[in-house]
């Protein structure tokens, strides 16, 4: 097939087209298409790139989805030094993030619970709710967690996504710029063997996961648990939102 028919029937898979087979052949079909359509992370020679079709507009308007990492029961992810939670520590900067987009004028949906009895159920869920909503970009909030003594921020994209690099770079660049002394770990591309790889593969828009620091490295956690730190994090995230809506020519 070539590129238009490929691109054709992934806009029909995600729409939910009637098909005569199950879900997970879908997926299946769609993990194909998107793999030859697929756009490889920076670094690629130009002429190893295979060009992604656009697929149709959701809305005329942005609508940004802004997801709490670990949203459903039982999962709060990584604790950090002081015993609190990913989804804790997380819920109230998503809520402050919302407010600031609301302000310059950008749609905002804040999720915040994933209905699903594990993980690949809630991301599937998730993505399909986000394909109802018409989003134009969704972000999942984290933060890291390894040895006690890694340190640095970092923004997951699905590898083989053009405008997903371009919303993880943005976003790296807000928190680059907001944290210069901060090590930035740079952009780290996920394929579809990687663990937690769904919420990049499976949502219809340019998605990108937000890692500002590591929750279990002490000096880490008291840095980033200081209110002028949180609020410094909170305007990073809208401020990278705002840029890439602008560098899409989207407008709020």
């Amino acid at each position: 097939m070539n590129s238009p028919s490929l691109t054709t029937a992934r806009w029909h898979l995600n729409n939910h087209s009637s098909m005569p087979w199950s879900a997970d052949v879908s997926a299946a079909v769609l993990a194909v298409i998107n793999d030859k359509l697929g756009f490889p992370a920076p670094g690629v020679k130009p002429e190893e790139l295979v060009p992604i079709a656009p697929l149709p507009a959701w809305r005329p308007q942005p609508l940004v989805a802004l997801c709490l990492g670990h949203g459903r029961a039982g999962d709060e992810g990584n604790v950090g030094a002081a015993g609190v939670s990913e989804e804790e520590y997380n819920l109230p900067v998503i809520e402050a993030v919302a407010e600031l987009l609301k302000a310059r004028g950008i749609a905002v949906i804040v999720i915040r619970f994933y209905q699903g009895n594990g993980y690949q159920t809630a991301m599937q869920w998730l993505a399909k709710r986000l394909l109802d909503l018409g989003v134009t970009a969704a972000l999942e909030f984290h933060f890291n967690a390894f040895d006690r003594e890694a340190h640095g921020h970092e923004v997951l994209h699905w590898s083989h996504s053009v405008r997903g690099v371009t919303l993880a770079q943005a976003m790296l660049d807000a928190l680059d710029f907001a944290f210069p002394t901060h090590l930035s770990r740079g952009l780290k591309p996920k394929a579809a063997t990687d663990r937690g790889a769904l919420f990049l593969s499976l949502t219809h828009c340019p998605a990108a996961i937000l890692e500002p620091f590591f929750g279990d490295n002490l000096e880490e956690w008291n840095r980033f648990d200081d209110p002028d730190e949180v609020r410094t994090l909170e305007q990073a995230y809208a401020d990278g939102i705002a840029s890439w809506i602008e560098s899409q020519s989207i407008k709020p």
